[in-house]
């Protein structure tokens, strides 16, 4: 648990002894600059937003508890220690306003910035762009496809996300949905071929 294994958090122990104080001031500002190293570890670490949130609940709780602990005395006495004990509780507080934003507005995520590499190739011998932007479209007027809050995925979240499992840029999403809903006939052409397909195999 970050709040047991930091030195920041081992310092605080000491606030309510006379040992404290005899602690320099690069000393303790050196805790807190490791603690806030391990805090954006912590929230850049991929995981489910849900157990990101707790693990920060948990740590503002600890830093709660750490901070009852210490005598008023000491608080009032120590000004460095008023200031860093500040700064943490609005560094905690600021990166779990971050977590929910990210959580109940998942489209704001930067994609590009995620290093995960699909294995999968999509076949651009056969089949084109347009085809996997009708399969995309299809996915977003389901609504089959909803983000951790439970609302719907929006359409730009779908193609970043196919995108990156298929390893194919489309080019002008927007414009390539437009055409396939414009399409005169055949306005499900590849997503009409799939059904056929399944057809004919339940038949053999």
């Amino acid at each position: 648990m970050i709040t047991s294994s930091t030195k920041l958090f081992r310092t605080l122990a000491t606030a309510k002894t006379q040992k404290f104080f005899k602690l320099s001031e690069s000393y303790i500002e050196s805790a807190y600059s490791e603690f806030v190293d391990e805090l954006e570890q912590l929230v850049r670490r991929k995981a489910y937003y849900l157990d990101t949130l707790r693990n920060l609940y948990n740590i503002d709780v600890d830093l709660d508890y750490n901070i009852e602990l210490i005598c008023k005395d000491v608080m009032h006495e120590h000004r460095l220690l008023q200031a860093i004990i500040k700064r943490l509780k609005s560094k905690v507080q600021y990166e779990i306003q971050i977590a929910n934003l990210r959580m109940n507005n998942p489209e704001l995520d930067d994609f590009s910035s995620k290093d995960y590499q699909s294995p999968l190739h999509w076949d651009t011998t056969e089949y084109t762009q347009s085809d996997l932007m009708e399969l995309i479209s299809g996915f977003y007027e389901l609504k089959v496809l909803r983000c951790i809050n439970g609302k719907p995925a929006s359409l730009n979240m779908l193609v970043q996300e196919f995108q990156k499992f298929v390893n194919l840029k489309i080019t002008n999403s927007d414009a390539a949905r437009c055409s396939i809903l414009n399409r005169k006939k055949e306005v499900a052409k590849f997503t009409g071929r799939m059904a056929s397909c399944l057809v004919e195999r339940s038949q053999l």
